[in-house]
């Protein structure tokens, strides 16, 4: 898997992933420590914390991965190495193997593979959405609730979605009309990451019918969406594709 970052120090290093999970004070002297366990270390977390085990590192291989601020100007003083930022620490595991450039900004996750998927939510003429409880016949989010998803195949990405409405609905591809293709969110799931391309198509009052993937269906308001044990990053996909009316509430962007 490779990800885009923002360059921020320039130079090329290859290492173990050592996340700081817990950016507080009371951290530093774990973080350091695991850090210390690899002979090359790359560190992600926020900027002011990394600082600090950098300086505990002395001389040590290490780069890191800014996952939230600025890269503060006694970091950028200190001892040189290669710095990548903007990327979100959920995308990171401990002990992830990564390749990391600090002069495009690209870190490599050899070891992650991703996988593309589409996700249609199909909104009603009364503004609830349909939501659909997957089946424990799926090969991932058994009994959890998602849109309308599935595999990207050899097809464009509204193809793809119009094609998984039709199969997992019932209801005809030509029917929804698109509103809003959103952009990429990722999902990390051990050595896999769910790319998801989704989607916001407004369709009539119509019947669903279901077919094995899923063993209910619910259209709901989208304040619901906090509240659901749902595929991981659902609400994000959801607030990617969705502008909130005057006074609509919107979900929770709280991670599952």
């Amino acid at each position: 898997m490779l990800l885009r970052g923002i360059p921020i120090r320039d130079g090329s290093f290859e290492g173990v992933v050592v996340v700081a999970d817990a950016p507080t004070s009371a951290s530093i002297p774990s973080l350091l420590e695991r850090a210390m366990s690899h002979s090359a270390a790359i560190l992600v977390g926020p900027a002011t914390t990394l600082r600090r085990v950098l300086e505990g590192l002395r001389d040590r291989n290490a780069a890191l991965v800014l996952t939230e601020g600025e890269a503060p100007a006694a970091l950028l003083r200190g001892r040189p190495v290669p710095t990548v930022g903007g990327l979100p620490a959920d995308l990171f595991r401990d002990g992830d193997r990564a390749r990391l450039d600090g002069s495009t900004g690209v870190v490599e996750l050899a070891e992650v593979t991703e996988v593309h998927v589409v996700t249609a939510f199909l909104r009603r003429p009364d503004g609830r959405f349909l939501l659909l409880k997957r089946s424990n016949r799926v090969g991932s989010g058994r009994g959890l609730w998602a849109g309308v998803s599935g595999f990207m195949e050899d097809v464009p990405p509204e193809a793809q979605a119009r094609i998984e409405v039709e199969e997992e609905t019932g209801i005809a591809r030509d029917l929804p009309k698109l509103v809003r293709a959103g952009s990429e969110v990722r999902a990390r799931q051990e050595h896999r990451c769910w790319v998801v391309h989704p989607f916001l198509l407004d369709v009539p009052e119509v019947a669903v019918r279901l077919d094995w993937e899923h063993t209910e269906s619910e259209w709901v308001d989208p304040s619901v969406l906090a509240d659901r044990p749902t595929v991981p990053k659902l609400a994000e996909a959801f607030f990617e594709v969705t502008t909130p009316e005057p006074g609509e509430q919107r979900p929770s962007r709280t991670k599952r």
